[in-house]
C-alpha cells in the first residue's frame, strides 16, 4: 500500500481511504506547523477525509470571533465574516474532504459575511460554493441580484465575484458549504450563468432533486457520517452539473407553466410576508398572468392557496415537538402572518377550531 504523508495542525492521525489525490492539494490547516503529520492512504476511492473540527468553547470571549475568522480562512478563502456587536461568538466549525470538494458545517451567532473588492484583489480565489442553511432564511447579493434564500435551499456563489451574506441576528446559524473546482460544472461560467442556475435550483424539478440530496448529505455529516456524505457528494455534484447544462441548453417552451413547481417555488417563500404574486413570477421567469391562469385552472388564486399554505404550515408546527417552546404568535410570524387578529379568524374558519386547540 503506497502512502504519502504531510503536515495535520490538529494534533490527530487519521488512515484516509483516498486515491490519485497529492497530498499537497490538499486544504492547508489553521495552526498547521512543522510539529504535526497527516497520513493518508492511498487505496480504492475517496472517501472523506477529516480536515478540521473545531470550537471556541474553550477560547477566551475576546477571542472566540478571531479564532473562528483563523479556523475557517483556508476553506473559505478571501471571504470576511463580520463580528455581530452584542454577544459572545460561541462557534463550531468542521470540513471534510469529500471525493467531489470539501464540505464544512458552520455552526454560530447569525452574522454577515462579505467578499468584497479587497478580498478579491488581496486573495484571488475562483472555488464555487453550494451552501445550504439548515434553519434559517438569509439574505445574499451576488451576481447583480439580491436574494431571499429560503432555509433547506442550496444557492451557489462564485467565489471569483463578489458578494454579501447576511443571516439573521436573532438565532443560530447552521451553514453548510459545499466547497467545488469549478471546472466541475463542465462549462464557462460568468455571471449569468450564476444566477440562473440559483433560478433553477428555486424553481425546477431538478433543483427540488438536488435539495433533497444535499439535504440528506448535510445531515449525514452533521450525525457524523462522513464517510456517507462523501458517497452523496457524488449525485450532489451530478445534479448541479445536470443543472448547469440545462442553463446553457436555454430555457424549455414550458419551463414556468407546471403548476407543482409553482406551489414548490412559492412554498419555500410563505415566511416572506409580503411575497406577493409578481415576486413569484419574477423567480419563475414569467408572467403573473400566466401563474394566476395555473391556479385558476385548478379552481383556485394564488393568494388563497398562499393563505391556506400558511395555515396549513402553522398547524403542522403547532403539532409537532419541535415548535412546542415557540409561542402561537411567533409560529404564526414565521409562517408570513402579521396581523395575530387576523391568523386567528382565517385559523378558526380553515380548521374550526383555535390555534391553542390545535396546539392540545
Amino acid at each position: 500500500m503506497d502512502e504519502d504523508e504531510c503536515r495535520f495542525g490538529l494534533g490527530h492521525q487519521f488512515l484516509l481511504l483516498i486515491r490519485n489525490v497529492p497530498a499537497h492539494t490538499l486544504p492547508r490547516l489553521p495552526g498547521e506547523g512543522s510539529g504535526w503529520r497527516r497520513k493518508i492512504m492511498v487505496t480504492g476511492e475517496v472517501v472523506a477525509v477529516p480536515l478540521a473540527d473545531m470550537s471556541t468553547a474553550a477560547i477566551n470571549d475576546v477571542r472566540k470571533f478571531d479564532y473562528f475568522c483563523d479556523a475557517i480562512c483556508d476553506v473559505y478563502a478571501g471571504v470576511q465574516p463580520v463580528e455581530p456587536d452584542d454577544r459572545v461568538f460561541d462557534a463550531e466549525f468542521k470540513a471534510v474532504a469529500l471525493s467531489q470538494g470539501v464540505l464544512a458545517s458552520i455552526a454560530s451567532p447569525g452574522h454577515m459575511a462579505d467578499r468584497g473588492a479587497l478580498q478579491l484583489r488581496r486573495r484571488p480565489e475562483e472555488s464555487l460554493f453550494l451552501n445550504l442553511s439548515e434553519f434559517s432564511a438569509y439574505g445574499a447579493s451576488h451576481v447583480g441580484e439580491d436574494w431571499r434564500v429560503a432555509a433547506g435551499r442550496p444557492f451557489l456563489l462564485d467565489n471569483a465575484r463578489p458578494f454579501h451574506l447576511d443571516f439573521e441576528r436573532e438565532r443560530r446559524m447552521r451553514l453548510y458549504s459545499l466547497r467545488l473546482d469549478r471546472q466541475c460544472l463542465g462549462l464557462s461560467i460568468d455571471q449569468s450563468v450564476i444566477a440562473k442556475i440559483n433560478h433553477a435550483i428555486a424553481t425546477t424539478e431538478l433543483g427540488r432533486s438536488l435539495e433533497l440530496q444535499m439535504r440528506l448529505m448535510c445531515r449525514s455529516m452533521g450525525a457524523g457520517e462522513i464517510m456517507l456524505a462523501g458517497t452523496m457528494s457524488r449525485p450532489v455534484t451530478a445534479l448541479l452539473a445536470r443543472i448547469a447544462e440545462n442553463v446553457a441548453a436555454g430555457p424549455s417552451e414550458n419551463s414556468c407553466l407546471d403548476l407543482a413547481t409553482i406551489k414548490a417555488v412559492a412554498r419555500q417563500h410563505l415566511s416572506v410576508a409580503d411575497f406577493r404574486l409578481e415576486d413569484l413570477a419574477r423567480l419563475l421567469r414569467c408572467s403573473a398572468r400566466t401563474v394566476q391562469s395555473r391556479f385558476a385552472a385548478e379552481g383556485t388564486t394564488f393568494g388563497r392557496w398562499q393563505l391556506e399554505a400558511r395555515l396549513d404550515l402553522v398547524r403542522d408546527r403547532l403539532e409537532h415537538s419541535t415548535f412546542s417552546g415557540r409561542t402561537i404568535e411567533a409560529i404564526a410570524l414565521s409562517a408570513g402572518f402579521r396581523d395575530a387578529s387576523h391568523f386567528h379568524r382565517a385559523f378558526k374558519k380553515r380548521f374550526g377550531i383555535s390555534p391553542r386547540q390545535a396546539r392540545h
